[in-house]
């Protein structure tokens, strides 16, 4: 999974066929083993980014089921949308 901090300028990100541009302050939230690329917007950008195994924090708890699982097994479809547009 990786988290993208976009802290000042924009970044256009590119999801398979479908691009956007994310401006700061903002997030982007990426699922794990899904192809994607970016750029810096017009301005230039600032962003930080964290980049981890969800499976690490697996454990014996119903949320660990419900919610990490399905991420890892490519089960959940994640939504890509931005409120600057």
């Amino acid at each position: 999974m990786e988290l993208i901090l976009v802290r000042e300028g924009s970044i256009n990100v590119n999801f398979g066929v479908k691009e956007l541009t994310v401006h700061a302050p903002s997030v982007i939230i990426l699922p794990p083993c899904r192809l994607h690329g970016g750029y810096a917007g017009e301005n230039g950008a600032m962003f930080q980014t964290v980049m981890f195994d969800v499976a690490t924090y697996f454990n014996n708890t119903p949320a660990s089921e419900a919610f990490l699982h399905p991420i890892t097994a490519a089960k959940v479809d994640f939504e890509f949308f931005s409120d600057h547009e």
